[in-house]
C-alpha cells in the first residue's frame, strides 16, 4: 500500500476527527497528552506508508524539524522492540485505525471519477 503526498492532509485529518481533535490540535505544538501519542502514531504510519523523507513529513506536522519525526518513529520502534505493552496497545490500536484511514483515502482517490467527485 503506498500513500500518496496530496493525501496525508486528509490522514492528518480524518484521525483528528476519529480521535476528538481537530487537524491544528494534531499538527501544532500542543503537548498535553495524548495529543504527542496521537501525532507520533500518524507520523510513523505516514512514513510507514509513503515514500516521504523525514524533513518532508515534518512540515505537515507545523514544519517540525526531520529530527522530530525520526525520534519518535524511533521511540514507537524501541516501544515495539521491547515489547512495552502499556505503551505498544494503544499504539497497536491507534495504528490500526490509522491504516484503515490510509486504505480509505487511497480508495476513494483513486475511484473519485466513478462516484461522481471532481
Amino acid at each position: 500500500m503506498y500513500l500518496p503526498e496530496k493525501l496525508i492532509t486528509q490522514v492528518i485529518a480524518r484521525t483528528a476527527q476519529m480521535e476528538g481533535y481537530t487537524y491544528d490540535q494534531v499538527t501544532l505544538e500542543k503537548r498535553n497528552r495524548p495529543l504527542p501519542d496521537i501525532r507520533a502514531a500518524i507520523m510513523f504510519n505516514v512514513k510507514k506508508y509513503s515514500l516521504l523523507s523525514l524533513k518532508q513529513i515534518g512540515k505537515y506536522f507545523n514544519n517540525r524539524d526531520h529530527s522530530t519525526v525520526k525520534h519518535d518513529n524511533e521511540n514507537i520502534k524501541y516501544n515495539y522492540d521491547l515489547n512495552n505493552r502499556p505503551v505498544i496497545e494503544p499504539l497497536h490500536e491507534l495504528s490500526k485505525k490509522i491504516e484503515k484511514i490510509v486504505r480509505d483515502v487511497i480508495w476513494e482517490s483513486e475511484h473519485d471519477e466513478f462516484i461522481g467527485c471532481p
